[in-house]
């Protein structure tokens, strides 16, 4: 109980997993669009960005659960994990339209995991915690900025 009160403050990390299930997401989508040879360099900027950003950010999640005594497996991360978004990125590529088809993907996901940053914030009281959960909104908002940028 010490050590949870020096890290967070509270037994929340239900739900800090659920965010790092969100950033799985998230790091699936860039992988995919990077993975793309005909993605515009602005797309292929945004999808490296919120690669690397992103997976920075769910180490450091994942290291906060584990202070907090949660443990994360691989496939922990993977449950939630949509193949409909995987295979409507691949289903762009044959229609021609995967930059549009990315921008919207991403957004969504960002969108809906900024939100759950902010649902999950409001609900953390200690201090370390509510730190990440900020670092990770900000991270959100800026790539959100980047892909709307043209």
């Amino acid at each position: 109980m010490v050590v949870r009160g020096l890290f967070g403050g509270n037994s929340n990390m239900d739900k800090f997993l659920e965010l790092a299930q969100d950033q799985q997401q998230i790091i699936i989508v860039a992988k995919t669009a990077d993975e793309q040879p005909t993605l515009s360099s602005v797309n292929r900027n945004s999808a490296i960005t919120t690669l690397s950003s992103t997976t920075t950010d769910q180490s450091a999640t994942i290291e906060y659960m584990a202070k907090n005594g949660k443990k994360v497996k691989p496939k922990d991360l993977e449950k939630t994990v949509n193949p409909a978004l995987t295979e409507q990125l691949t289903a762009s590529v044959a229609a021609g339209t995967f930059d549009s088809t990315y921008k919207e993907v991403m957004a969504t996901q960002l969108a809906a995991y900024s939100k759950n940053l902010k649902s999950v914030y409001e609900q953390t009281g200690g201090q370390n915690g509510r730190e990440l959960l900020e670092k990770n909104y900000q991270n959100a908002q800026l790539l959100l900025q980047q892909l709307n940028t043209p």
